[in-house]
């Protein structure tokens, strides 16, 4: 999957005088239309990028500070000190800056409704199967993606790890296709194929079965069921994983059109 970013995290900080709204607006059309660019190749794998930033936009409004892509805090540039004095003094935030918060904040969620309505079309046409409930929590994460009736079992593992971009990194292992249907033909075929990387494979653990009717590009389908898990970590860590999480948070950003969490409350 595509690993290039396309929004500094310090976009805010742009431009050679002071906070500037004009400056910021050229910044935030041109990162919708890449990633809109992307969404119409039926690329999602920006999503998070997305959320990122959304994340990033409400951190910076109540703690001061922003992250960057390996989710360590930045507090030291100076346009974000001139943020955080207007920040402290509450209702009296000068009108260029509400602007930079107001735009920044539509853009965002406009772009995360309309990925996440891909990200459902595609998943609506699929079933998942996954023995843990606490599966979001693990530090890797096997998704086996088959389309029903068919003896392909393509293999896709997602690793979370700070060093990687957004702290998360979801890579194509293999395809393992079947002789014959029978109880732990697939959990046999990988241990008797020996490949390293899928050593730590748990069918217990960490490991999460997905079904689609009907042939699916499943570079996009792994994205999607990783965007799930990935927001379930971040944002309901401490209860079970719901397959449907993402639906929900469609509903959330449909009906307030706005993210109620800052990236303090995920890292």
């Amino acid at each position: 999957m595509s690993t290039l970013n396309i929004l500094d995290p310090l976009w805010i900080t742009k431009g050679s005088h002071g906070i500037d709204p004009e400056y910021s607006k050229y910044i935030l059309l041109s990162a919708n239309q890449k990633y809109r660019n992307k969404l119409k190749k039926g690329d999602i794998s920006s999503f998070y990028e997305i959320l990122f930033h959304s994340l990033n936009l409400n951190n910076l409004a109540v703690e001061g500070s922003v992250f960057n892509f390996n989710m360590t805090p930045i507090w030291d540039d100076p346009k974000l000190n001139d943020i955080r004095n207007h920040i402290r003094r509450l209702y009296q935030l000068p009108d260029n800056l509400v602007e930079i918060f107001k735009n920044a904040n539509f853009l965002f969620i406009g772009l995360m409704l309309d990925y996440l309505d891909e990200m459902l079309i595609i998943t609506d046409k699929t079933k998942s199967y996954y023995v843990n409930l606490g599966i979001h929590r693990q530090k890797e994460i096997f998704i086996v993606l088959n389309v029903k009736g068919s003896m392909d079992y393509d293999i896709w593992k997602l690793k979370s790890d700070k060093r990687y971009r957004l702290g998360h990194k979801t890579t194509h292992i293999k395809t393992i296709t079947l002789d014959m249907l029978k109880g732990n033909a697939l959990r046999e075929a990988i241990k008797a194929d020996g490949d390293p990387r899928l050593a730590n494979i748990e069918a217990d653990v960490n490991v999460i079965f997905t079904v689609s009717d009907t042939e699916l590009v499943n570079n996009n389908l792994a994205s999607a069921i990783s965007s799930s898990l990935i927001f379930s970590k971040w944002i309901t860590n401490g209860v079970k994983y719901e397959s449907n999480i993402l639906s929900e948070l469609y509903e959330l950003l449909s009906q307030d059109r706005i993210l109620p969490f800052t990236m303090k409350s995920i890292v």
